[in-house]
């Protein structure tokens, strides 16, 4: 970039005649990371004491800044630098008009960056089926059919759901179904049991119940409406516990990259152990929660708020923003940043529909002016 162009930017600038998509490049680009700001501050300097573009004609970024900076601290030591005041709104913009210029000008660069509401969409019905030969089936892939698993026995796919109700074998397999960041799906288990899987999950199974217990694994979260057989116990195994019933619906969601495991109960009676061996009994409206290395913390809670998924809700009540975010990444599939950590604390109440896009949500939570978002190279940015 020649010298003649950074004047010509850097007056349409000044000028106020930057475009709008100028503008948004600039401001996309100073909001990146905490170094592209630091310079872009630096820069805002160093324009403040060289107002007319032609002095960039005589100094390098590098000693230019220097001893402007110098010059700047000399002078408040004297009392004589004012303020700005005016820049207000536009002062992102302006942040940035010396590096963030070369986006503009980069040969084969493309401007156009997706919005909110095209990039970041609902997540669906979508998921891996794993059998006990190893072989993987991609079930979004698959037509509503019969699939044959090692041992014989016909699986049938039906509308979003895999059913191993009809199934004649007893013979031992193993079954695994992995929903992606953005999927979910249902399962009808041999015995009966119901099984709603949420994003980025993992179940693993057996196709038939043959011992005195019915054991599963879980990782991830899931709604389970147990079948009830007071004869043959149903266990969740996780990471951090084990939730052990006869015959209940429950809400249990125990992710590798959070610390605890919650189990809210919706109806029946569930006892809940962690890796210490303390246990304890749930009843309705009772939710668990276990840590690694501590004892299990019982509370009441409304189980609409834990279960709402299943049924196509967001919901959530004094839900602090960094869990929000992370569970809408979960669903919405996005990387997120947050400018500011303290941002996480913020707490909302709200309720809205699953499948409607991510940007209904994110502008509702705008309206309360504590946070913005803002979508810039696949990452969701909260500041």
């Amino acid at each position: 970039m020649t010298q003649a162009d950074k004047k010509h930017l850097l007056k349409r600038c000044c000028e106020g005649r930057l475009s709008i998509q100028e503008q948004e490049i600039l401001r996309r680009w100073s909001r990146l990371n905490d170094d592209n700001k630091k310079k872009a501050q630096d820069l805002l300097k160093l324009y403040r004491h060289y107002k007319a573009a032609e002095a960039f004609d005589a100094i390098s970024y590098e000693s230019g800044l220097a001893k402007t900076l110098a010059s700047v601290k000399a002078i408040k030591k004297r009392r004589r630098i004012t303020r700005l005041t005016t820049i207000a709104a536009s002062v992102a913009a302006i942040l940035i008009l010396f590096l963030g210029v070369r986006l503009l000008l980069q040969p084969g660069t493309s401007v156009q960056q997706p919005t909110l509401a095209t990039a970041v969409q609902p997540g669906e019905s979508k998921a891996t089926l794993i059998l006990g030969s190893g072989e993987q089936l991609i079930l979004d892939d698959l037509k509503d059919s019969l699939i044959s698993s090692q041992s014989g026995a016909l699986i049938k796919k039906d509308d979003k759901l895999l059913d191993y109700t009809d199934l004649d074998t007893e013979k031992s397999e193993i079954n695994i179904i992995r929903t992606p960041r953005g999927g979910e799906y249902n399962l009808l288990l041999a015995d009966g049991t119901k099984v709603w899987l949420n994003a980025e999950t993992e179940l693993k199974y057996p196709v038939s119940f043959t011992g005195a217990k019915r054991e599963v694994h879980l990782s991830g979260e899931a709604y389970l409406e147990v079948a009830h057989n007071p004869d043959q116990p149903f266990i969740v195994h996780t990471s951090k516990g084990a939730v052990e019933v006869l015959g209940t619906a429950f809400n249990i969601k125990d992710y590798s990259d959070e610390k605890q495991m919650f189990t809210t109960l919706v109806e029946g009676k569930v006892r809940l152990s962690n890796a210490l061996g303390t246990e304890a009994i749930l009843n309705p409206s009772t939710q668990g929660v276990v840590s690694a290395d501590k004892e299990i913390e019982l509370k009441d809670v409304d189980v609409s708020l834990y279960t709402a998924w299943k049924d196509g809700l967001f919901a959530f009540r004094n839900q602090p923003l960094g869990q929000i975010i992370k569970d809408l990444s979960r669903w919405y599939d996005f990387d997120y940043w947050f400018a500011n950590n303290q941002l996480k604390e913020i707490r909302f109440t709200g309720e809205i529909k699953r499948y409607e896009s991510a940007e209904s949500l994110l502008r509702v939570l705008e309206k309360t002016y504590e946070v913005r978002f803002e979508y810039a190279e696949g990452t969701l940015l909260i500041k």
